[in-house]
């Protein structure tokens, strides 16, 4: 009958509705999709042809996520941001990070290490929904915000199965008494078109709110809608970094330094720092609703330490009228680096420029704006930051080097990262020479080291992201393979970094192992981003190189031999590497094995974490590859 069809028909188009919010992998159409984002993701992906063989729904979701990562969270150039994404089957939400005293944590391993080892922590957790669809609508985004609401509610009681991130939140709230002040939470929604807010969708972003008020759980909340505009600008920021004008009236040259372009100093506002600071706010651009720039404080030596004792006292200068006054003489001032600078009467024009000094004052300078604008309202906010000024250097050069050592020069009060010291070791430019020497004898083998973030951003690498290797997967790599130290570079990562001077970076004969151990590393990554082995395993990935590398070198690693012999001694581990089938059965007989050890044949980061345990895994796995092998 025609009232059956119909109720039929209304039947369908629920199912469909109902597909769009909670199945994972949704169909999304091209012809949907804003064309300037289309064309960005697709030049943004040509450097991972791993994701490129995803449908488009889910390139779009690694797309975004990677822009939310290095935007929201000041995540390196080498995150893996798979790991952030929900993956398909977790209903709710598609994407969680956590951050500890801004630093991103990669796993639950490194945020319980973390957490252990500080004190006065703070804590933010960023949640992200990404939607194919043009418009934002109100069933998927309260089926978003319901689900992070319950999972942060209902802490240790919700299915870590359903929502894996809660175990992370878990980990968190099981040590509230080392916070400094309450987690901090961001939600993110994403859509093609036009962020475009109705009525009903901000009443849900108020009862939201509210609730988690009511919790007394979290001290800040946001809730952001991303539509075309913000997306474009956030890959803009990505790719090319920020540009901005800055009022700088009677500013100084400097001039007659080596290898600087152009340099100025002079003092600029409150009001032009943040403006430095900020992103693009789209239509409606008040100072007060951009968002905080991570990636232009990405080359300072520490992130924002928060409410320190230094920093209470800017806060306590700026809020005071008096004081203020005198704020360019009590403050050190900041130190701008600018790939280019365009200089007209009154202005400069910087050009991928970052602020190498001066994190803490630009943070604390933010957040008195905030307040400020929460007393005393908007004009007034605007119109005081306008009167206070900080004194600025700001030089010219697009010589990397030269940007480290004005770094390390004006932090001198700081303490400088472990990364940066090993970064900056002799042996490093040695490092990057043989890996250079290795591309040009095999392109199949092309690998690049990374050992400054962002170092081959601007270069085109042939075939994919997977070739660049950071200082920290290097050392990890390494550790795993040489060392027979996988559960340290798995769950202990700063104890093994501790020791990397002294047992990883001494001396040039490691040069073919490090190479080794980086060919392995990588190959193994792009095995993982093809699909080629389970993900499964990615928990004992660090396992699985001690015992292969020990199956094929019988762990004689003789690192006081000439070049030559060292390559002969190596030649089966760079053989397996190129033979993607003959390395996929090893990793699975070591994989195999871990499931059998398992409990319940599910592989997690508790893998073998005692001493001895790793040793004797390590001698039984080599053993049964070099079996089928050998």
């Amino acid at each position: 009958s025609l009232c059956l069809r119909k109720r039929l028909l209304l039947l369908c188009q629920q199912m469909r509705g109902r597909e769009g919010l909670y199945r994972k992998g949704n169909s999304m159409s091209e012809t949907k999709m804003n064309p300037i984002v289309k064309n960005m993701m697709k030049k943004y992906l040509e450097k991972l042809p791993e994701i490129q063989n995803r449908d488009l729904s889910n390139q779009f979701e690694y797309f975004t996520a990677s822009l939310i990562l290095k935007n929201f969270a000041g995540a390196r150039s080498d995150v893996d941001v798979d790991e952030y994404i929900a993956g398909d089957g977790i209903q709710g939400y598609d994407f969680f990070a956590v951050l500890v005293n801004d630093e991103l944590m990669t796993d639950i391993v490194d945020l319980d290490d973390t957490l252990e080892k500080k004190e006065n922590i703070r804590i933010k957790f960023i949640f992200g929904q990404m939607k194919g669809g043009q418009h934002i609508k109100l069933a998927p985004v309260s089926t978003f915000l319901d689900s992070v609401q319950r999972i942060i509610s209902e802490v240790g009681e919700v299915d870590y199965h359903r929502y894996p991130c809660a175990e992370y939140v878990k980990s968190v709230y099981d040590n509230a008494e080392k916070f400094s002040a309450n987690p901090e939470l961001s939600c993110i929604y994403v859509v093609t078109g036009k962020a475009e807010i109705a009525d009903p969708i901000k009443e849900k972003e108020r009862e939201f709110k509210q609730k988690l008020d009511a919790l007394e759980v979290i001290s800040e909340c946001s809730v952001d809608f991303l539509g075309a505009q913000p997306i474009q600008d956030l890959y803009r920021v990505t790719e090319q970094g920020i540009s901005r004008r800055v009022n700088i009236p009677g500013k100084t040259p400097i001039a007659d330094v080596p290898e600087i372009s152009d340099g100025y100093i002079g003092l600029i506002s409150l009001r032009e720092l943040l403006n430095l600071i900020t992103l693009d706010g789209g239509e409606d651009d008040r100072l007060d609703k951009r968002r905080l720039a991570k990636s232009v404080f990405s080359e300072n030596i520490r992130d924002y330490q928060g409410h320190v004792e230094v920093n209470n006292s800017i806060f306590e200068t700026l809020k005071d009228p008096e004081k203020r006054k005198r704020f360019p003489v009590l403050n050190n001032g900041i130190t701008i680096v600018s790939r280019e600078i365009r200089p007209t009467k009154e202005q400069l024009f910087l050009k991928q420029y970052q602020i190498v000094n001066g994190c803490q004052t630009a943070h604390v300078v933010h957040e008195f704006f905030s307040d400020l604008v929460d007393s005393d309202g908007y004009e007034e906010a605007y119109s005081a930051v306008g009167k206070i000024h900080v004194m600025a250097k700001i030089v010219g050069t697009d010589n990397p080097d030269l940007l480290r050592a004005i770094t390390r020069a004006t932090n001198q009060q700081t303490r400088v990262s472990p990364e940066n010291l090993l970064a900056n070791l002799p042996i490093q430019k040695n490092i990057e020479e043989f890996f250079d020497l290795k591309r040009h004898d095999n392109k199949n083998f092309a690998l690049y080291y990374e050992r400054r973030d962002k170092q081959w951003d601007r270069e085109h690498i042939e075939l994919g992201k997977w070739r660049i290797i950071s200082i920290r997967h290097l050392i990890q790599a390494f550790g795993s393979c040489f060392l027979s130290r996988p559960h340290r570079a798995n769950r202990y990562y700063t104890d093994l970094r501790d020791m990397a001077e002294s047992e990883v970076f001494d001396n040039e004969d490691k040069l073919p192992y490090l190479w080794v151990s980086a060919l392995l590393f990588c190959r193994m990554e792009f095995l993982f981003s093809n699909q080629k082995i389970s993900s499964d395993m990615k928990p004992i990935k660090f396992h699985i190189l001690a015992a292969i590398t020990r199956a094929f070198v019988k762990g004689n690693y003789k690192f006081k031999i000439s070049a030559e012999k060292a390559e002969n001694l190596l030649s089966r581990l760079v053989e397996l590497a190129s033979d993607d089938d003959s390395y996929v059965k090893a990793i699975e007989i070591v994989g195999e094995l871990a499931k059998r050890k398992s409990k319940d044949d599910k592989i997690t980061r508790d893998f073998c974490k005692a001493e001895g345990d790793v040793k004797n895994f390590i001698r039984e796995a080599s053993a049964a590859v070099r079996k089928e092998f050998n």
